[in-house]
């Protein structure tokens, strides 16, 4: 059944939001200096890094309602999700339909000892930092992360929210477009990412390097000799 608030907000074409939205964010933008839009630049996909796909594809398992999630998606290809702040787990937004709403957006981080067991498990697979950032993983690892119990994707239930609208639906279309616009936010700093979970990238690095250790033991003298090419007397 659709309800009353369908009812009042015609249908606008992606072209019409765009034009409606570019000129109410020029003035919002002029007087709020501070403002942007969360601009989406590819024609296909909302994201193209490997966090922020991911991070979308994980938001496909939140939808109750379809029609209001791909109703985000329009917001957010036509540049209506202003003024984006991802604070750790603390997300804060505006979204222009009609007129400006907020929207915010909390994670619960990762529990400690669910955090503890995931850098445990995966530490042999972490090698380097920023072939992490940038997607290039093994399969392995990407399994580890991506998966639906013990990775590092949040759940639906981890997830609380509010939206200045009218709309009574459980999720609104403004915070559909707002937790998309997060995934495109990844494209740019993945970094992000691990700070709305609420974990440490250092915790995660170091465990791997203390697994490896007693793996392999501490080097040798010849070793380092060879390693930093210097001469031990």
């Amino acid at each position: 059944m659709i309800s009353s608030f369908d009812d009042d907000i015609p249908y606008r074409s992606a072209a019409e939001r765009k034009a409606a939205a570019e000129k109410e964010l020029a003035r919002i933008v002029s007087e709020n200096p501070d403002f942007a839009s969360v601009r989406v630049t590819h024609t296909r996909k909302l994201a193209q890094s490997f966090w922020g796909q991911a991070w979308n594809r994980n938001l496909d398992t939140y939808q109750t309602y379809d029609a209001r999630f791909d109703r985000g998606r329009r917001h957010l290809r036509a540049g209506a999700v202003v003024n984006l702040q991802i604070v750790g787990p603390q997300v804060e937004a505006h979204v222009w339909d009609h007129r400006l709403y907020s929207v915010s957006a909390t994670f619960a981080p990762l529990k400690a000892e669910e955090w503890a067991y995931f850098r445990q498990e995966s530490a042999g697979e972490l090698h380097s930092l920023v072939s992490l950032l940038q997607g290039k993983i093994s399969d392995a690892l990407l399994t580890r992360i991506i998966d639906p119990i013990r990775g590092l994707f949040p759940e639906r239930r981890a997830l609380t929210y509010r939206c200045s609208c009218v709309d009574d639906a459980d999720l609104c279309e403004h915070i559909a477009a707002v937790l998309y616009g997060i995934g495109v936010c990844f494209d740019e700093m993945p970094e992000l990412f691990f700070a709305l979970r609420g974990v440490s990238l250092h915790d995660w690095m170091q465990t791997s390097s203390e697994c490896l250790l007693q793996e392999v033991g501490p080097p040798q003298a010849g070793e380092l000799e060879t390693l930093f090419d210097i001469e031990l007397l």
